[in-house]
């Protein structure tokens, strides 16, 4: 401690001054972190965290969406169980949980877990009873003839962009139609996600970007739209609860009853103009 400050050189008292000021300088620093942190100040939020806390507002997507109500297959009286063998599923592990949970037959579908659309043209994929090797999904549309196809991708691409996720649909639906052209072509829309699942805002607000952009298509190229979502959802635009499993991705049991009870009373029936069927391959799982 200086006990005589006056006596001291000017040199000497600006020396002291420091001194003294140090440790004072130092805990004012010390707070300074932790307040800075607690004000958000400190680190910047990554684009993940602004995702996380992004709010999702439904009442924007209806607003988009009513443009295209005319476009939406409507009501129908419960078209049956025949309606559901004349038809072939395609898409992902959506499509797949139709004929797991027993809503489906096993050959009315052609679907595969995780897939996107755009690998619809040339993936090999599908397998049939008999045979050594799967077959491309519009190759197995020509061995399952179906009446009409009803095509649900898109929970695997949401990182594509919607030009990109479109571009690929459209070669998807080529494709298949090329592989039998005696099908009507049906695009769903994609399911929506739960609010459970983690980024779910930005998800869904990809997701409805994606629909809409296939009901344009629909309306541009002459597809039928299903639009199962207006059932899916709930009020704040996510997939009801109980529909979907706690990843915020996935049909429960209910779920996917509800979609095909939707695709029952929304049915799409046409003239018949599949030449002579042939003997369907049995489809299985794959080894």
């Amino acid at each position: 401690m200086v006990r005589n400050f006056k006596r001291l050189t000017p040199a000497q008292k600006r020396r002291t001054l420091l001194l003294c000021a140090a440790p004072v300088l130092a805990a004012v620093a010390l707070i300074a972190v932790p307040v800075g942190l607690l004000l958000g100040k400190a680190t910047p939020m990554t684009e993940s965290q602004q995702q996380q806390q992004a709010v999702y507002e439904q009442s924007e997507y209806e607003r988009e969406a009513a443009q295209f109500a005319d476009l939406f297959l409507p009501q129908t009286e419960d078209a049956g169980e025949e309606y559901l063998q004349e038809t072939l599923f395609v898409g992902d592990s959506n499509t797949v949980r139709l004929a797991n949970f027993g809503e489906i037959e096993m050959n009315s579908m052609a679907a595969v877990v995780g897939m996107g659309v755009q690998s619809v043209p040339g993936s090999s994929c599908i397998w049939f009873a008999g045979y050594g090797s799967p077959v491309t999904m519009p190759k197995a549309a020509a061995l399952l003839q179906p009446r009409r196809m009803i095509v649900m991708f898109g929970t695997n691409n949401t990182d594509m962009s919607t030009d990109d996720f479109i571009t690929a649909y459209k070669a998807a639906l080529d494709a298949l139609q090329k592989g039998y052209p005696y099908a009507d072509l049906i695009i769903a829309s994609i399911p929506p996600v739960g609010a459970n699942k983690s980024d779910a805002a930005a998800t869904q607000k990809k997701v409805d970007s994606f629909n809409l952009a296939l009901a344009k298509l629909a309306k541009q190229d002459n597809y039928q739209f299903l639009n199962s979502a207006e059932v899916l959802k709930g009020n704040n635009g996510y997939m009801k609860p109980d529909y979907v499993e706690n990843d915020g991705l996935h049909f429960t049991a209910k779920g996917a009853s509800v979609y095909i009870d939707y695709v029952r009373t929304h049915s799409y029936i046409t003239d018949d103009t599949r030449p002579t069927l042939k003997a369907q391959p049995r489809r299985v799982s794959p080894p």
